[in-house]
């Protein structure tokens, strides 16, 4: 027997055909479950289900007489269905009692309306900006934002009211999204490799989107024009971040930090250029560019402070994030613990179901048994 059998080895006592409230209360031990995608299980959940079903079918008279029956017996968890049941009418019978006080047609049924799925009422998933990967494993690491990309985004913004009603809803959270993701990236200052490795990954996400869809007239080619301007504003605030830094080289009190920042800073700087004229040249993807990034890093050593191997890592980390992305461009939302939900076994869903059986049963030889004495 392995370990999820041993643990669905439950021990059901029964109440006996006379439920007696004095018999000593002895909970059957139905099993709750997480499993390894931290989904919830519970067998108890699914035996409530089983019985509200049950007893919502039985006519008034019957049902009452049920619900006497089990909210005498000595097991909790019979008890518990009949507690569970009568709370559960009771707010239904409370929502229904809000719908007809609201007053005029607003008690009619509140599905039958005319409800239009347009660019104004649809539900969209906008595109997560993606986490930087630390290749010195550095946690809970925030990276240096200097300026503000607004204005780039307001003309975003504007773009994205010019494609209204001709681009889907998802589709243009999609796109536009990927951009402004992008612009915010541009507000960073880069001291490390991990910073320029981010950087343009968020590039080519917010291209890959302007490429992947059809956009009408000159917006695909404007929201380039959009993320080269981010690019500058990027060099712009590097340049000012390290302009600042030699000022302040000849401070006692921070001196030490200013130098190594300083450093750091002109190495990234240098590094992010010489990476982007490469990539630009030979169109080479972020996700192929490891030889790239290696090669380069020999020409900046201030900038090895990790293990080289951690690179590898890294754009296995991206490519795990841009699959997620390309499958929200062809609007595929569904997620692998969607999947290993529909996979799980079913076991402990049936603990709970072959319980509320066992229940029922005992229930209907009870009225039999009954029934037979009255006769």
């Amino acid at each position: 027997m392995n370990e999820v059998q041993a643990r669905m080895n439950v021990n059901f006592q029964l109440i006996s055909t006379t439920p007696s409230a004095s018999t000593p209360a002895s909970k059957p031990a139905l099993p709750d479950i997480k499993t390894d995608s931290n989904l919830h299980i519970s067998a108890e959940a699914q035996y409530l289900f089983e019985m509200n079903k049950y007893l919502a079918g039985l006519e008034s008279t019957e049902r009452n007489s049920v619900l006497n029956y089990l909210s005498q017996g000595s097991d909790p968890l019979q008890r518990k269905a009949a507690e569970h049941f009568t709370q559960t009418q009771e707010q239904l019978i409370t929502q229904e009692i809000r719908i007809q006080d609201s007053g005029g047609d607003d008690g009619r049924n509140l599905l039958n309306v005319d409800f239009v799925l347009n660019e104004s009422t649809a539900i969209v998933a906008r595109p997560l900006v993606a986490d930087i990967f630390r290749l010195d494993e550095r946690e809970n690491f925030i990276p240096e934002r200097r300026g503000s990309t607004q204005a780039l985004k307001d003309q975003v913004d504007a773009l994205e009211k010019s494609t209204s009603g001709i681009l889907g809803a998802q589709d243009t959270a999609n796109l536009f999204g990927s951009v402004r993701n992008a612009l915010s990236a541009a507000e960073n200052v880069f001291f490390s490799v991990d910073d320029v490795i981010y950087f343009n990954y968020m590039l080519e996400k917010a291209n890959e989107a302007i490429k992947f869809f059809d956009t009408p007239g000159d917006v695909g080619s404007a929201l380039n024009a959009i993320l080269n301007q981010g690019v500058n504003h990027q060099k712009s605030i590097q340049t000012q971040e390290l302009d600042q830094a030699r000022e302040g080289i000849n401070n006692g009190s921070f001196g030490h930090i200013t130098r190594d920042n300083l450093r750091l800073g002109e190495a990234a700087q240098r590094y992010n250029e010489q990476f982007q004229s490469i990539i630009q040249s030979t169109g080479l993807s972020v996700f192929d560019s490891g030889g790239v990034i290696n090669k380069l890093l020999i020409e900046n050593t201030d900038l090895i402070r990790f293990n080289p191997e951690k690179i590898n890592d890294a754009l296995a980390f991206y490519q795990k994030d841009f699959e997620k992305f390309e499958r929200a461009l062809h609007k595929d939302f569904s997620s692998s613990g969607a999947q290993q939900l529909y996979t799980l076994d079913s076991q402990g869903l049936d603990v709970g179901r072959d319980y509320a059986l066992k229940v029922i049963e005992q229930i209907q030889n009870y009225v039999a048994t009954a029934t037979r004495t009255n006769q």
